[in-house]
């Protein structure tokens, strides 16, 4: 049974990567630039050496400004090699991984919750094309639902059903869930009680002064999306094992 989720944004994350080790006011991840003479056998997660000895090798910040020559430990990232951007990975990022061990995730998280993104989207550098969502955010009001372009475009139902599936698990988000054998009035009970407390007035407010969101989804929802996702004639399967295999 589900029972509920949150979304990414909130305090229970923050507690968790709390747990984990997180420092706050420590820095995750760095965009920076490399001189072609780095050795780069050292840029590897499992490596660490001081920002001074990375000065020292030449790294500097991605605005070309000198790096900090201090003690703090870093490993050096190079995501698509050495001519693809580079980033300074803190302790911070190895704990989020601690949370998250998926890469690709963590290292787009990290990228997309810093400058200078956040200026780019509020200048309308970045433009936020389209929106996967069932809901629309309300922080991007002039950015279409991938459905409505569906509705706009006719498309068929195959492909309707495809994109259900495809992006059902973010729609999960990280759902809390209980047994199959869990007695109906205990799942009311216990969804009920979820949807209370993300109503709390004091969680809401230490969630506003922290600039977090809450956004919960109620369980009855989602049971709607996991059956919405599940019960699917076999052409769909089809096609998505098709995609899955490219």
């Amino acid at each position: 049974h589900e029972l509920g989720h949150h979304e990414y944004g909130h305090g229970f994350r923050v507690d968790q990567l709390m747990n984990l080790g997180w420092k706050r006011g420590q820095p995750w991840l760095q965009e920076v630039r490399v001189p072609a003479s780095l050795p780069w056998d050292q840029a590897d997660l499992a490596i660490q050496h001081p920002r001074s000895q990375w000065a020292k090798w030449g790294v500097g910040l991605a605005d070309g400004k000198a790096l900090p020559s201090d003690n703090m430990p870093a490993s050096l990232l190079l995501p698509m090699g050495r001519l693809g951007p580079a980033f300074l990975a803190y302790n911070n990022f190895q704990t989020y991984l601690k949370w998250n061990s998926a890469f690709v995730y963590s290292t787009t998280a990290a990228y997309f919750a810093r400058e200078p993104y956040h200026t780019w989207r509020k200048t309308n550098f970045v433009r936020v094309l389209l929106q996967t969502g069932r809901k629309s955010d309300p922080q991007l009001p002039d950015v279409p639902l991938l459905s409505e372009l569906m509705d706009q475009f006719k498309t068929p139902d195959l492909g309707r059903r495809v994109a259900t599936v495809m992006l059902g698990s973010g729609e999960l988000g990280r759902p809390i869930v209980a047994s199959p054998a869990l007695s109906a009035d205990r799942v009311k009970l216990l969804r009920e009680a979820f949807m209370k407390s993300m109503s709390d007035p004091a969680l809401l407010e230490e969630a506003k002064q922290k600039r977090l969101e809450i956004t919960p989804v109620g369980g009855e929802e989602l049971a709607k999306i996991a059956r919405d996702v599940i019960e699917q004639p076999p052409d769909v399967v089809e096609r998505i094992k098709k995609i899955l295999a490219q």
